[in-house]
C-alpha cells in the first residue's frame, strides 16, 4: 500500500512517500480503506519530535512511530471475526491516536474505538476533521465545567481547537467572545460566536492593563504615591451581532441553527501531558494545493497569532474591564492556541473564574498551577487554572456524529491536499495560518466504488 512515511524527526521534508506492507488485522479490528485523513498540530509536534516529551513516548532519536495520521475516514474492507459493531462496507470516520498510521491507504483499528458511521448528508472530507481538534475542545469545555449562561472567552477562534470550541459552547447556550485575526471576525460570527475582538487590538489592551498593574504596585508602595487617573485603554470590541443565525444552504454548513447538544460528565481535571503543541514555523510551500472538498471556510491562509509573553501570577486579583466583555468577567477563559499566560487573562475571570490552555505553556506552567489550586483560589478570589485530561472514549466519535447530524457541529475546513501533495500540507500547517482544518484525499470516489452520502 501506498503511505506518507518518516524515519527520522524533522522538517516536512522528512515524510516521502513510499510503498509499505499493510497493517495485518487482529482481533477485535477492522480493516478501513482510508478515502479522506487530515495533518494536523499533533502530527506536525510528532513529525519534529517537539517537546521532547513526544520523544520518550515514541522514540528518543527516530521515530518507532513511521506513519502519521490520526484521522479517518473511509470505508470498512475487512472485519475480524468477533466484530459485530460494523460491516465490510460501512462508511466509517473516526480517531486513532494510540497507534496513528492513517496517512496511509489501508488502517486497522479496534471497533471498539472511537469510530462512528459516516453522518448522512456529509462526504469523507467533510467529515474526516471532526475528532482531533473538537476532541480537545470538548475538554477544555467540560474541565472548565461550562454551563448554559456563562460567559466563555475563547483566545484563538479559527484554529481546529477554538472553531469546535466557539461552535460547542454555542451548542450548549454559553455566550460566546471569541479573539481571532480581523480578518476572520465576520467567520467566527457565523460560527456562533455572540461577541468578537480583534486579536492585535485585545492583546495591546491586555498588555496595557499587565503594565498599569505593576505600576500600581510600585507606587503603592512608594512614600508618594501619584492618584492621577491614566486614560482608558482603546477599545477593541466588535459590534454584537445578533445571537441566531440563519441556516446556512449548503450541507457544510457552519451556523449552529439545529437543537442544542447535551453535555456528558466533566472530565478529570488532574494535570497530564500536553494537548498537542503548536508546531514550529517553517516557510509555506509553494505548491498549489489541489480543489478542496466542499468546506466552510475560505481557503485564503491566515496568519497566525504572535505569541505574547508567558508570566507567572501575581498576587492582586483585581478584575480588570477589557471593552467588549461581560461587566462581571468571564466564568472561563479557553486558550486554543497556548499564546496567552494566566498571568495575562487572570484579571478577566470573575471570581472563581478558570482558565484553560490547549498547551503546557511556559515552563510548563499549566500543568504546574493547577496543583496550586488551594493557594490561587485563596490569592485570587477563587481564579485558577485547570489542565483537563483528554479523555478518549469510544462515544467519543458517536457524540460528535450526532452534532454534525443535528447540524449543531460542522468542522472547519480550510483546503484539501492529495496524499501525494502532503509533504506541502504539512509545510502549510506548521505555518499556523490554517484556519480550522486541513485534509489529505487519500482516495477519491470513482465509478464502482461505495458512494459518498
Amino acid at each position: 500500500m501506498k503511505a506518507a512515511v518518516r524515519h527520522l524527526y524533522g522538517p516536512p521534508e522528512v515524510v516521502t512517500l513510499a510503498e509499505v506492507p499493510p497493517p495485518v488485522l487482529g482481533p477485535g479490528q477492522l480493516m478501513v480503506r482510508v478515502y479522506a485523513t487530515t495533518v494536523n498540530r499533533t502530527d506536525c509536534a510528532l513529525r519534529e519530535g517537539k517537546p521532547f516529551l513526544w520523544r520518550l513516548l515514541v522514540g528518543p532519536r527516530r521515530p518507532r512511530l513511521k506513519i502519521l495520521g490520526c484521522e479517518y475516514a473511509g470505508v470498512v474492507e475487512e472485519a475480524a471475526p468477533d466484530v459485530t459493531r460494523f460491516s465490510v462496507g460501512d462508511q466509517v470516520f473516526g480517531y486513532h491516536d494510540t497507534g496513528f498510521g492513517a496517512h496511509a491507504e489501508l488502517l486497522a483499528v479496534t471497533a471498539s474505538g472511537p469510530i462512528a458511521l459516516l453522518p448522512t448528508g456529509l462526504s469523507f472530507e467533510q467529515a474526516v476533521p471532526a475528532t482531533e481538534g473538537s476532541h480537545y475542545a470538548d475538554t477544555m469545555i467540560r474541565g472548565a465545567r461550562i454551563e448554559p449562561g456563562h460567559e466563555v472567552l475563547v483566545y484563538g477562534a479559527t484554529g481546529a481547537i477554538g472553531s469546535a470550541a466557539v461552535q460547542l459552547l454555542h451548542g450548549i447556550g454559553a455566550h460566546v467572545t471569541a479573539v481571532c485575526d480581523a480578518e476572520n471576525l465576520d467567520l467566527v460570527r457565523k460560527l456562533g460566536a455572540d461577541q468578537v475582538m480583534d486579536r492585535t487590538a485585545f492583546d495591546q489592551e491586555i498588555q496595557q492593563h499587565r503594565r498599569k498593574g505593576r505600576r500600581h504596585t510600585e507606587l503603592s508602595t512608594a512614600p508618594e504615591a501619584s492618584t492621577a487617573p491614566e486614560a482608558s485603554a482603546a477599545p477593541v470590541a466588535r459590534t454584537k451581532p445578533k445571537a441566531s443565525m440563519a441556516p446556512e444552504a449548503s450541507a457544510p454548513s457552519i451556523a449552529s441553527t439545529t437543537p442544542k447538544a447535551s453535555t456528558a460528565p466533566v472530565a478529570s481535571t488532574a494535570p497530564e501531558a500536553s494537548m498537542a503543541p503548536e508546531a514550529s514555523a517553517p516557510s509555506v510551500a509553494s505548491t498549489a494545493p489541489k480543489a478542496s472538498a466542499p468546506s466552510v471556510a475560505s481557503t485564503a491562509p491566515k496568519a497566525s497569532a504572535p505569541s505574547i509573553a508567558s508570566t507567572a501570577p501575581e498576587a492582586d486579583a483585581t478584575p480588570v474591564a477589557v471593552q467588549g466583555q461581560s461587566p462581571d468577567g468571564y466564568h472561563a477563559v479557553l486558550d486554543a492556541v497556548g499564546k496567552s499566560s494566566f498571568g495575562q487573562c487572570r484579571r478577566l475571570l470573575r471570581p472563581g473564574g478558570v482558565y484553560v490552555s490547549a498547551d503546557l505553556g511556559k515552563g510548563s506552567q499549566n500543568i504546574v498551577l493547577p496543583l496550586a489550586a488551594p493557594l490561587t483560589r485563596l490569592l485570587l478570589q477563587g481564579r485558577r487554572v485547570v489542565f483537563p485530561i483528554p479523555r478518549r472514549t469510544p462515544d467519543m466519535a458517536e457524540h460528535f456524529r450526532e452534532l454534525m447530524q443535528h447540524g449543531t457541529f460542522r468542522p472547519l475546513i480550510d483546503r484539501s491536499y492529495p496524499l501525494g501533495d502532503i509533504v506541502a500540507a504539512h509545510r502549510y500547517v506548521s505555518s499556523g495560518r490554517k484556519v480550522g482544518n486541513v485534509v489529505i484525499v487519500v482516495r477519491t470516489v470513482e465509478p464502482g466504488a461505495p458512494p459518498v452520502s
